[in-house]
């Protein structure tokens, strides 16, 4: 983790988090295709990323993508029992 912390300008006790920045300049480190940046307090769909794969590779897709959370009520019934 960096030393850096979104809250250290404004607390004196802040929380270790690091900044955006800091997670994509090491990901720019690593020999990939893609960066995926998935929050751990979100939960997906089992293909979630199968899917984002699909949209990347894609003709004409962006090079670029920015998906964001819908909330599903009944999700229950969404998934394979």
């Amino acid at each position: 983790r960096t030393s850096r912390s979104i809250l250290a300008s404004r607390f004196w006790d802040p929380p270790s988090l690091p900044l955006a920045r800091d997670i994509l300049e090491r990901a720019l480190d690593v020999e990939a295709d893609y960066i995926v940046l998935t929050l751990a307090d979100v939960s997906l769909m089992p293909n979630f990323y199968e899917d984002v794969l699909g949209l990347l590779q894609s003709s004409g897709a962006s090079p670029a993508l920015s998906i964001h959370r819908v909330d599903v009520y009944g999700w229950e019934g969404l998934l394979p029992q």
